[in-house]
């Protein structure tokens, strides 16, 4: 969510930048404004959120792979054993 001082912010540049403009016409587009970019925050929020959780289970599986990482190493030290035989 916008802070006050976000929102303040926006309506300051906005109404800086058209202060040409019908004052009415510039209040519509800063209320217009601060939702597009509320919408806007809330919306890349939620993606940071899917996001986290999806990289917090990422990590946990990891955590717990070290078992298939050990059994993958000495499968392929076995291969290795069969393809290049180590002879005395």
């Amino acid at each position: 969510m916008l802070t006050k001082d976000d929102k303040k912010y926006i309506s300051g540049t906005v109404s800086k930048a058209i202060s040409g403009a019908l004052v009415k016409n510039n209040k519509i587009l800063v209320k217009e404004m601060v939702g597009l970019f509320t919408a806007s925050d809330s919306y890349i929020k939620e993606v940071d959120e899917k996001l986290s959780d999806k990289i917090d289970r990422v990590l946990d599986q990891l955590k717990t792979d070290d078992n298939s990482i050990s059994d993958h190493d000495k499968r392929i030290g076995k291969l290795e054993e069969k393809v290049f035989p180590i002879t005395p």
